[in-house]
């Protein structure tokens, strides 16, 4: 597991990338994530969009308080 570690792509962090899009562009954010995904990256989105957290996400963590 540490080898893993080691040898893992630098995460992509994302805050708040679909500020003002409409729902296409919303959608073609969470295809790229997934995209990237796929390829090995490690992604995470910090959003208020709950349709982009539920197109993108493996795992969604809310924050609230």
């Amino acid at each position: 597991r540490a080898a893993a570690s080691c040898s893992a792509p630098d995460p992509i962090v994302l805050d708040e990338p679909t500020r003002g899009p409409d729902g296409r562009g919303v959608r073609e954010v969470a295809a790229r994530c997934r995209t990237l995904a796929a390829g090995g990256k490690a992604v995470a989105i910090i959003t208020h969009d709950n349709l982009l957290a539920a197109l993108a996400g493996d795992a969604v963590v809310e924050l609230k308080g």
